[in-house]
């Protein structure tokens, strides 16, 4: 959906505003990745066990690191987990998570958008009374 000649890309009734809404938080959720991923991290070395059930807010520098990426893994290796290696990739992953939440929201906003537009062309069709067949 293009603007018009006699459209200003800023005219909310053309929906240029709302499309450069869109567009703005599309290319903005990617800056929401290390909050998602700090967030996990977080949750994780506060209330996470180690794998030698050590709880993880108890522990410090590297083997608090360790324990945290082995919990997001899945527990460590020994114990049947995924380790260290699977956590970080797991971590990794997170960063992916704003992106598809702005995705689905910027959908259901183009569906919303273009129900509008569908039932405002009926009522117009009703009110004419020149309703396709």
């Amino acid at each position: 959906m293009t603007p018009a000649a006699d459209e200003s890309p800023l005219d909310i009734t053309s929906g240029g505003l709302r499309n450069t809404i869109r567009i703005a938080v599309l290319e903005n959720a990617h800056r929401f990745a290390p909050v998602v991923q700090g967030a996990v991290i977080g949750g994780i070395a506060r209330f996470g066990k180690a794998g030698t059930g050590a709880a993880i807010n108890g522990l410090h520098g590297v083997a608090k690191s360790r324990a945290v990426l082995a919990a997001a893994g899945g527990g460590p290796l020994r114990n049947g987990g995924g380790g260290m290696a699977a956590g970080g990739a797991r971590i990794a992953r997170l960063a992916y998570v704003p992106n598809v939440i702005a995705g689905g929201i910027v959908f259901a906003d183009i569906v919303v958008q273009a129900r509008q537009e569908a039932k405002a062309e009926a009522r117009c069709a009703y009110e004419d009374g020149t309703t396709e067949s």
